[in-house]
């Protein structure tokens, strides 16, 4: 919880129990059925987001739906 406070200064959200992911990074939500998503990163990796973080869940589909327009 540290290095997610620290981190989030710079547009770090936690996305899951053992992941940060920097939020301008993100390009893509691809929903798994379950209320999940994954995460796809510019340059192609992905992350998960798990439904557990409804509020970076809104958030990132939000900035995804915006950065398409």
């Amino acid at each position: 919880s540290r290095a997610e406070a620290a981190l989030s200064q710079a547009g770090f959200l936690r996305t899951h129990r053992s992941w940060l992911v920097r939020a301008d990074r993100v390009v893509a939500l691809t929903p798994t059925g379950s209320g999940d998503h994954v995460l796809t990163l510019a340059g192609g990796p992905e992350a998960p987001l798990s439904r557990r973080f409804p509020e970076v869940v809104a958030a990132l589909k939000a900035r995804v739906a915006e950065a398409a327009v």
